[in-house]
């Protein structure tokens, strides 16, 4: 049931996955099924696998090994704030940020935390402010990248 999903999901997480990701699938006679695959310690497959012939009658599950190869981060602070076009201040505030790093110590990319942009887009839309989620996102990291990345070319929108 579709209705299930994010139950599913969030209750996974709070069982011990490490990660849950739900497919869409097309079995045999056409019917339809979703294929949940879960990211989660050897020690927690039994609870986990309790868990799901419980919640949605499956008569099994399928182990799939794999090899998960992590990235170097570091989690900077960064300090935001919200300013017209006069250089007037209305807000500022702080939001972490992942700066992935490769074997030499390069910053690769920087993803803001997802519940730092949802608590502040969420407390600017109450006041008022236009600056949706996806936005502030980028420009989060966007200006993470600026101050932390050592770059010898600016790019210029025209």
């Amino acid at each position: 049931n579709t209705d299930q999903i994010p139950y599913l999901i969030e209750q996974l997480l709070e069982t011990g996955a490490a990660n849950v990701h739900v497919l869409p699938a097309l079995t045999k006679k056409g019917r339809q099924e979703f294929i949940i695959l879960i990211d989660t310690p050897p020690e927690q497959v039994d609870i986990i696998k309790d868990f799901i012939a419980g919640e949605t009658g499956s008569l099994g599950i399928r182990t799939l090994k794999a090899d998960h190869m992590s990235l170097d981060y570091r989690i900077h602070p960064i300090d935001i704030a919200l300013e017209d076009e006069t250089g007037h201040i209305h807000w500022q505030g702080s939001v972490k940020v992942k700066l992935v790093l490769d074997a030499a110590g390069k910053i690769l990319s920087a993803r803001a935390e997802y519940e730092d942009i949802k608590s502040t887009a969420k407390m600017l839309a109450v006041s008022g402010f236009s600056i949706g989620f996806l936005e502030l996102k980028q420009r989060v990291e966007i200006e993470a990248l600026k101050r932390f990345r050592q770059c010898k070319y600016r790019l210029t929108v025209l």
